[in-house]
């Protein structure tokens, strides 16, 4: 498929599904078994997407969007197959808008935020590590992510409140990950309210989104580079938009329940159950 046809295909139909039909390439078909040919292509994928972002004005969204087609292909020529469902719910919301996602691996950085790419710019809030990493962080910088240091809680929220509004109004989406670090398993008291903050702060709506990506697995000694697990059906499903009144509590308690039914549903594992 086409890096063209990707958003294309979400928006007319809601969804996307790996066809079960469509041809191998030739060297995934030889060695698209193996792990390490995954991560050849997922940081070649990535040392191109470095060189154009490190070129000032050439990273786009266009751009982004081939990247992020790029590692769904990768995924699939080993063996992932993936089901992306609900998308309608994010195009019915024609205004800009945050969304909130559980975190499990490396690729939800680069695939979930390319969904929101809808007639938007999207901005991603982001680990400081990311936005100061050598291959990472060109790409973010160019993609005007958001980094916070996860090391005081309330200088993070205010960065958020401050840079996400500002992305906001700009008539830009936001995406980010309440979770603190990714993991396989699911643990509802690590999913903080403050996407639900932001949408409260400037007045837009919320958008929970589940998914399971532990196809990829975190690695022990780097956690970017684990093992595949092909027998994982890597997923994404949006839920519908929000209005955030009050104290926001009605509305980060439905992204929770949205999150966590979900994942309950898909057979992940939910810490307290």
């Amino acid at each position: 498929m086409k890096s063209t046809e990707y958003l294309k295909i979400l928006t007319e139909s809601g969804g996307y599904a790996t066809d079960p039909a469509a041809k191998t390439r030739g060297m995934d078909k030889l060695l698209g078994r193996f792990d390490w040919w995954f991560y050849v292509r997922l940081f070649t994928i990535l040392g191109k997407a470095c060189h154009t972002a490190s070129k000032e004005g050439r990273y786009t969204d266009d751009t982004w969007m081939m990247n992020a087609q790029d590692m769904l292909s990768a995924a699939e020529g080993c063996g992932a197959r993936v089901i992306i469902d609900g998308y309608e719910n994010f195009t019915a919301c024609d205004e800009p808008k945050v969304t909130v996602a559980n975190h499990m691996s490396l690729i939800d950085t680069m695939l979930l935020p390319s969904m929101t790419l809808n007639g938007r710019h999207s901005s991603i809030v982001i680990k400081r590590s990311l936005w100061d990493n050598r291959l990472f962080g060109y790409v973010m910088k160019a993609v005007e992510a958001i980094p916070v240091d996860r090391k005081n809680p309330r200088d993070d929220l205010k960065t958020v409140l401050t840079k996400g509004t500002a992305s906001l109004n700009a008539g830009h989406n936001v995406v980010l990950y309440p979770q603190s670090t990714r993991a396989a398993s699911f643990n509802p008291g690590l999913f903080n309210s403050l996407g639900v903050k932001l949408a409260a702060r400037a007045g837009v709506k919320v958008i929970p989104v589940a998914l399971k990506t532990d196809f990829q697995g975190v690695g022990q000694k780097y956690r970017d580079i684990g093992p595949l697990d092909r027998s994982q059906v890597m997923r994404f499903r949006f839920g519908p938009a929000m209005d955030v009144t009050g104290n926001g509590r009605d509305a980060q308690a439905a992204c929770l329940s949205f999150v966590t039914d979900t994942l309950r549903e898909w057979g992940v594992s939910i810490v307290g159950e």
